[in-house]
């Protein structure tokens, strides 16, 4: 009997622990399904992003809006409404949707997140929301704008002491995007050499269209004390692009037929100087290609110089020169002759940001074989981008106090350089299970899935962050953040169950171990048929006496 009872107890303990923590709950659950592949797209470019939204949960879904979570991403809806709505989804059923999709013309190459809100809600009106990323790369972007100035002249074209002049030149923007809101400033101005005629320096323009340019005038006072040969300006520029991100440069003008009033132009010893240099694209970033443009000038008036050999000296630890020797020869420059040169430079994925030289070194002689040596040092400015994607956090949407669960998220390395010691702790509602989780190094283009186990201590709606921390290649630790939340119930009943306030119960003696159920029933059963044998012999003994008297 024992037996039996423990055998009852046991399954009515299974069948109440069922119902007590049973979290088989059923909702909605839109996602992007197999959305793996990064999209390649062209900066200013129009594109149609197809994505597949699937209901992995176990209930329908209705009212379902997908829109766009954040603008940081250079990309935009391309029409007029930028929700997309599905009014009813199955449970288990996938719907294909296809966006309209423009990519800003200041886009940047790289790969870039573009996360979308979901938010939803099942048919008894409960609302959800999630965040789903899709990953796009760009794969060509447009030359920012760059404004340099060119085609310089003087009227009258030879410079006199004690006199009046008019500098011209181009102002041309040789990026493929508009440059806004144009300042020039002409500086080098001095008593001793050129003044402005009208005191005034600085030019305005609204814009200059990307590969056109504006025609400058200055008139100047040339000092009676002007030295002889090449006298040197420069324009300082500051612009902006459709983004309202500012350039600022400076860029040379060298004014070289200046002469004394006797005309004394043929002294001196020629000079070679950099006139004018570029780099397309205009920002270098590690990891990639830059063409680096520059003109060498011969300044002196009159005289030649011959045999000239230039060696081109990067930063070896940043840029390697690609397709092509560090050096090039020139037979003959002649006076005031320019000679442009491009060289194909690449830096190392693991550049840090700042500025890099690159030393031209010039040998060269004049027309009477004197050897002379020149260098000239440019600076390039690296930028590193070291940009870690946190997305698809998810989990755990419902616990009880003191229980763990799963927070997955998906990490992506959209930077140039490697991310290393990339660790992941926990704030808020939860503790994570170990006090830390360590990923360690992500290469760039990389990422995977990873989870973090979390304890939910706080009851009712709980909140939690992910916090990230990572070193750049500088070394520079670099933190970042993401939430998540979840509902939390209270321990169950028999686990808050005090029974230190119960009265103390007596001990009870184990009972002896009797007889066998089945014996006990059989005996029962033995009784019965002996009492009613015997009650039926009773009965006929007194019916035949009956008989008997009667008779």
């Amino acid at each position: 009997m024992k037996k039996l009872m423990l055998a009852v107890l046991c399954m009515m303990s299974l069948i109440f622990t069922n119902v007590s923590f049973a979290d088989d709950y059923e909702y909605p659950r839109i996602i992007f399904k197999n959305q793996t592949e990064i999209t390649k797209v062209k900066a200013g470019d129009s594109f149609e992003l197809t994505l597949t939204v699937q209901n992995a949960g176990d209930e329908a879904a209705r009212d379902i809006y997908i829109t766009q979570a954040s603008k940081d991403a250079p990309i935009y809806w391309e029409t007029a409404v930028d929700t997309y709505t599905i009014y009813r989804m199955s449970a288990g059923f996938s719907k294909e949707i296809k966006l309209e999709l423009r990519v800003k013309e200041t886009a940047d190459n790289g790969i870039y997140a573009l996360p979308f809100n979901i938010k939803y809600a099942n048919y008894y009106g409960n609302e959800y929301t999630t965040e789903q990323t899709v990953y796009f790369e760009v794969v060509e972007e447009l030359a920012k704008p760059l404004l340099i100035v060119r085609n310089i002249d003087t009227n009258p074209a030879i410079v006199t002491a004690d006199s009046e002049n008019t500098l011209s030149f181009e102002l041309y923007n040789r990026g493929e995007l508009v440059a806004r809101r144009v300042k020039m400033t002409l500086k080098g101005l001095s008593k001793d050499g050129f003044m402005v005629k009208d005191a005034i320096d600085t030019k305005y323009f609204d814009y200059i269209d990307a590969g056109k340019g504006k025609n400058i005038k200055f008139d100047l006072l040339v000092s009676e004390n002007i030295p002889k040969g090449t006298n040197e300006l420069s324009v300082e520029l500051e612009y902006f692009d459709q983004d309202n991100k500012s350039y600022t440069d400076s860029k040379s003008i060298y004014i070289n037929k200046v002469q004394g009033k006797e005309g004394d132009s043929g002294k001196g010893t020629p000079k070679l100087i950099i006139s004018s240099y570029d780099a397309n694209p205009n920002s270098v970033v590690a990891g990639n290609a830059v063409e680096f443009t520059f003109t060498v000038k011969n300044t002196h008036a009159s005289k030649k110089i011959t045999n000239m050999k230039a060696t081109i000296n990067p930063d070896e630890a940043t840029f390697v020169i690609e397709g092509g020797s560090n050096s090039f020869y020139v037979p003959e420059l002649a006076a005031q002759e320019e000679y442009t040169k491009t060289i194909r430079l690449r830096t190392k994925q693991d550049t840090l940001s700042r500025a890099y030289p690159v030393v031209i070194a010039f040998d060269y002689e004049d027309a009477e074989g004197t050897a002379f040596t020149a260098s000239e040092t440019i600076n390039l400015a690296v930028v590193e981008k070291s940009k870690l994607s946190i997305n698809n956090v998810s989990g755990p949407y419902e616990l009880y106090q003191g229980n763990s669960g799963y927070v997955s998220f998906e990490y992506y390395n959209m930077g140039k350089a490697t991310i290393s010691n990339l660790n992941v702790t926990v704030e808020g509602d939860y503790t994570a299970k170990n006090e830390s989780t360590y990923i360690g190094n992500v290469d760039a283009g990389k990422g995977s899935f990873s989870e973090v186990e979390v304890v939910a201590n706080v009851p009712g709606e709980a909140k939690g962050k992910l916090i990230f921390s990572f070193e750049d290649s500088s070394g520079n630790v670099i933190k970042t953040e993401k939430e998540f939340s979840g509902y939390v119930y209270e321990d169950m009943p028999m686990n808050n169950f005090d029974d230190s306030n119960m009265p103390e119960m007596p001990m009870v003696e184990p009972e002896e171990e009797g007889m066998a159920w089945w014996q006990l029933l059989l005996i029962g059963l033995g009784s019965c048929l002996v009492t009613l044998i015997i009650v039926r012999f009773i009965t006929i003994k007194i019916m035949m006496k009956k008989i008997e008297d009667e008779i």
